[in-house]
């Protein structure tokens, strides 16, 4: 399910999930590779690799599409309810089968919210998509939510239970529930389990064990640096199921400190406030006035 948070202006992140059922009549494994760029205002540029299967035989299944495009998360109530980070998931994708050439889409629109207190953050609203993501002759709209919830866990940073659902009959309609955990500043893991919500029929056989590392890339060329602040406590993010711009901010603040001392204080100011200056951006001061030195002196002399 999509996240509620972006990739850093002119920063990658690339991700690989993992589907693995070792047992049952009809054991397999099937892996989604993305990459994603940001391009700042809260707005990243996405290629995804889905659904790539192979089973116990080692023949290809799946829905394997290759595709392309954006999502951005419009913020509301900035300024009169900042800790509710409250805004609009959106986005969408075109969609190449690599199993027989057709072509579709995705797009889906989802209000996000965080609960003041516990931080709960959760996320729900409506997704529609074509056969090359959904599965032969399914071209539907669904619901889909999400909820995840920040665990404070002495000696870990970034430690959360998630949940996320799908409604509909087709290949994306499970509930996954699990746990992601920023084991370093650029490594992310997740760890969950899928159940197939296709039916009424929740068979062990049916599920599957899900598993994905994201890694972060500091971004391209000089910029402003992040600081090492974390607006929403121990887990460091902003929510949704990759929390990107947690990472960015700690592994950007650590090549700030190394570079030019303690890094800038806010968020990446592409998205959150001014540009920071570094040392090497900082201009001379004007030459003191004579008339303004004497009087100095003179204030030092008659106090």
């Amino acid at each position: 399910m999509p996240a509620a948070d972006t990739t850093p202006e002119r920063s990658f992140f690339l991700m690989h999930e993992s589907q693995l059922r070792l047992w049952g009549p009809a054991p397999a494994w099937a892996g989604t590779y993305f990459l994603t760029y940001g391009v700042g205002s809260n707005t990243e540029l996405a290629v995804t690799l889905f659904d790539i299967g192979v089973d116990r035989n080692g023949a290809l299944y799946g829905n394997a599409a290759l595709a392309a495009g954006f999502k951005s998360v419009i913020p509301f109530l900035r300024d009169s309810a900042p800790s509710l980070e409250f805004g609009l998931i959106t986005g969408g994708m075109g969609l190449a089968s690599l199993r027989n050439g057709s072509f579709g889409g995705w797009m889906y629109a989802i209000p996000t919210i965080r609960l003041p207190v516990l931080r709960t953050r959760l996320s729900a609203g409506v997704s529609f998509a074509t056969e090359q993501l959904y599965g032969a002759g399914r071209n539907e709209f669904s619901f889909a939510a999400s909820l995840e919830q920040p665990i404070p866990i002495p000696g870990t940073r970034g430690f959360s239970l998630v949940a996320e659902w799908f409604s509909g009959s087709h290949d994306l309609s499970n509930l996954i529930v699990g746990a992601t955990w920023h084991l370093h500043p650029a490594l992310l893991l997740v760890l969950g389990w899928k159940i197939p919500t296709q039916d009424q029929f929740f068979h062990i056989n049916e599920q599957a064990l899900v598993f994905e590392v994201g890694v972060f890339f500091p971004r391209i060329g000089r910029g402003p640096a992040y600081d090492d602040h974390d607006d929403h406590g121990d887990h460091g993010d902003h929510g949704g199921g990759h929390t990107r711009e947690g990472q960015a901010n700690d592994a950007e603040a650590r090549n700030a400190h190394d570079n030019h001392g303690p890094a800038s204080s806010g968020r990446a100011p592409s998205q959150r406030g001014p540009t920071a200056q570094t040392p090497g951006d900082q201009q001379a001061l004007p030459p003191h006035p004579p008339e303004a030195q004497a009087q100095d002196e003179q204030r030092a002399t008659h106090p």
